[in-house]
């Protein structure tokens, strides 16, 4: 049941994602492309990144751009005037300024003087790096902040003017006992309604990182399953208790406070990456268009254009699937009627075709001309982009993702998805994060 070879037409919106690299410290889960540093290369990265911006955005200068997005690596480790340089560049390009300008940070790497600059150079949305508010968590995950610099950095941000502050917390630690999700609910609770957005996930163990390692010799307890679904069950029922809503399988937000980056992942909007390790999707006359900058700081640095990059030419019918994948892990699902406009009648057809299965399990339900996930469908999540990518893409040129999503169980997600670097989260690839 293959949908048309139809190349999709663009939505007309943009969002750019800057990748900035440097880590103080290596985390012992973390397998991102970062560079461990406490002398960041400040002037030399703004200058390869505004060199790259005024190259790279002559092919999406028609659209609208709508966020900005700086995460990393730790973004906050960028001097406020690099940060600014990059902010007023993409602005000047694109000819306003975007909706929603957000920086990843850690708690330690913040006073009350750098967040009232980041404010000053038009930063309106900060995502924490909390990870969690019980100190056994934070040294198991090998942060460097403690307990009450989570919770001061909150209320500074709060008092020198950010509206929007996101946390993400990470679950099934190492360790984790029945009490962790109610000290995290109990720290959400304290702070009130300056954080607006909670993204939590599941802690996956990347091979050959420290946690894994240690796990794997015995040295640290690994988390049943059954612990895992009941600390998302319990953190789920406490964030709607505090007035948070689910908006999608890994993101909770109070009212207005919905990351709107991560939205154009979900509706298949454009994007523009920069910086080493980003990712960009461009959508032309010839169909879809994936790219990904290389990893070599080196190179970058000396010039951008000599930096490793790849790119993948998409299939419509792929593009298709993946926008249904990532549309019902939210609850707006996917909308018939922009299926249609963006692809064709045909197209329309087979994506209410492959609903229907859904709609028979009680896992989705129409409204009006969108098809959505229930309340317990959101733990489909995986089983919906199975479906998916079976069904959709083409019978020849994806045959390997047809038969990749076949052999998944069809089963429901018993907790977060895992924290991943190709998640929706943390480094711009479809991904993001918060």
């Amino acid at each position: 049941m293959s949908a048309p070879g139809h190349a999709p037409q663009p939505t007309g919106r943009l969002g750019v994602y800057v990748h900035v690299p440097f880590c103080a410290r290596r985390c012992p889960y973390c397998d991102f492309a970062v560079v461990v540093t406490r002398r960041i290369p400040d002037r030399e990265y703004r200058d390869a990144v505004l060199a790259e911006l005024a190259r790279r955005a002559t092919a999406f200068q028609d659209r609208t751009l709508q966020t900005l997005y700086f995460g990393g690596g730790t973004p906050a480790m960028w001097s406020p005037a690099s940060l600014g340089a990059v902010i007023d560049a993409v602005a000047q390009r694109f000819g306003a300024p975007p909706i929603e300008t957000t920086v990843e940070a850690n708690p330690e790497d913040l006073t009350s003087a750098g967040l009232t600059q980041l404010r000053s150079v038009g930063v309106d949305r900060l995502s924490l790096g909390v990870q969690s508010f019980e100190a056994a968590t934070l040294a198991v995950l090998g942060r460097a902040h403690t307990p009450q610099q989570a919770r001061e950095t909150v209320v500074a941000a709060a008092d020198v003017g950010f509206r929007h502050l996101s946390v993400d917390l990470i679950l099934a630690a190492p360790g984790d006992g029945p009490r962790r999700v109610d000290a995290e609910l109990e720290a959400l609770a304290q702070l009130g309604d300056t954080i607006d957005h909670v993204s939590a996930y599941d802690l996956t163990l990347e091979p050959r990182t420290s946690l894994a390692v240690r796990t794997e010799r015995g040295l640290l307890p690994p988390v049943p399953d059954e612990v895992r679904a009941e600390a998302s069950a319990a953190l789920g029922d406490g964030l709607r208790s505090l007035g948070f809503e689910r908006y999608e399988v890994s993101n909770w937000a109070r009212p207005g406070g919905r990351a709107r980056h991560n939205a154009a992942y979900w509706r298949g909007d454009e994007y523009l990456g920069l910086g080493i390790g980003a990712h960009s999707l461009r959508l032309d006359a010839a169909g879809p268009v994936r790219e990904a900058n290389g990893s070599r700081l080196r190179d970058y640095l000396a010039d951008e254009r000599t930096l490793a990059r790849t790119a993948e030419h998409l299939a419509a019918s792929t593009h298709l699937a993946e926008l249904v994948m990532v549309g019902m892990r939210t609850t707006d699902g996917v909308d018939l009627q922009d299926v249609e406009a963006r692809w064709s009648a045909d197209a329309r057809a087979a994506v209410a075709r492959l609903a229907e299965r859904w709609l028979r399990r009680g896992h989705a339900e129409l409204r009006d001309h969108r098809v959505v996930p229930t309340t317990p469908g959101l733990d489909w999540a995986d089983a919906f982009g199975a479906d998916a990518l079976a069904e959709l893409t083409a019978p020849t040129s994806e045959a390997g993702s047809r038969e990749a999503a076949r052999s998944a169980t069809y089963a429901p997600r018993s907790s977060p998805p895992a924290l991943d670097a190709e998640g929706t989260t943390r480094d711009g690839a479809p991904q993001p994060k918060t």
